[in-house]
């Protein structure tokens, strides 16, 4: 399946005034997950102890270590865009975003996916379509607004999409591999090849779209 096959319409939304503010979960300031020692890194807030488990959450990673700039917004590549250079924060949001993506990229699974615990590759391990496609789609992104090098990344992203496309879509196109709603990395487990969400297939659609987009 290529990405135009599975492309649609997607924006970025623009808010005024900017403004940069902390996110708090559990009590704790969280600043993004360690972009520098991924998946060893001990002073990343994300990278918490669960069941006396190291755990950095995929998706949790991407929506509040990815998507820093808005609330939830998975899209900080996108935000990053239109984000005037006048705004402060914005010279530091885009160096995180490259840090971030660069440990990712050394963190992929050698089939193209994420782990569900990015702390732990022994834990969960398996596919796992909506981190997967949520990185995707933010790595893609930021190919295309110049964040990073096309020649370093644009392989990552394509290997990424070409493992979901090959081992997560059914023949009638059903989304499989996606881990459901939950609070840690352990929530909707065994993730396995009919589950799902439509989070999961927004995610691939967006993933997609951006790829598509790329060209080439």
């Amino acid at each position: 399946m290529t990405p135009a096959a599975a492309s649609g319409t997607a924006g970025a939304r623009r808010s005024s005034p900017w403004s940069s503010k902390p996110w708090h979960r559990g009590g704790q300031s969280i600043r993004g997950w360690a972009p520098s020692a991924l998946p060893d890194s001990a002073d990343s807030s994300l990278v918490v102890v669960i069941s006396r488990r190291r755990a950095s959450w995929a998706r949790e990673a991407l929506w509040l270590g990815v998507a820093p700039v808005e609330r939830g917004d998975p899209a900080f590549a996108k935000v990053l865009a239109v984000l005037p250079d006048t705004f402060g924060p914005t010279a530091g949001y885009r160096r995180t975003l490259a840090a971030q993506l660069a440990a990712l990229r050394t963190a992929q699974r050698p089939d193209g996916f994420w782990e569900v615990n990015l702390a732990d590759p022994g834990h969960l391990p398996g596919p796992e379509t909506s981190g997967t496609a949520f990185f995707t789609f933010a790595m893609a992104a930021a190919i295309r607004s110049g964040f990073v090098p096309r020649g370093d990344y644009l392989p990552v992203a394509a290997r990424a999409w070409a493992a979901m496309a090959a081992t997560a879509v059914h023949p009638d196109g059903f989304l499989g591999y996606v881990q459901n709603v939950g609070d840690r990395p352990e929530s909707s487990q065994p993730v396995t090849y009919d589950s799902t969400a439509d989070f999961g297939v927004g995610a691939f659609l967006l993933a997609g779209t951006e790829l598509a987009a790329l060209g080439g």
